[in-house]
């Protein structure tokens, strides 16, 4: 078992799903809990969007 983090960039003047922003997601299983540092791995996620939307 496990996780799936899905991540957008905020947007809150943006109301309908068709003007959001992209969204990233990374997989957090559950053997990492105790020691992954999800924080680092969300920032590099929104990161690399922001990098593959040029």
């Amino acid at each position: 078992m496990g996780t799936i983090c899905h991540l957008r960039r905020a947007a809150p003047d943006m109301f309908t799903w068709e003007t959001k922003p992209d969204t990233v997601w990374f997989p957090a299983a559950h053997h990492e809990v105790g020691h992954a540092d999800l924080t680092a791995r969300a920032a590099q996620a929104l990161e690399d969007l922001k990098l593959q939307q040029g």
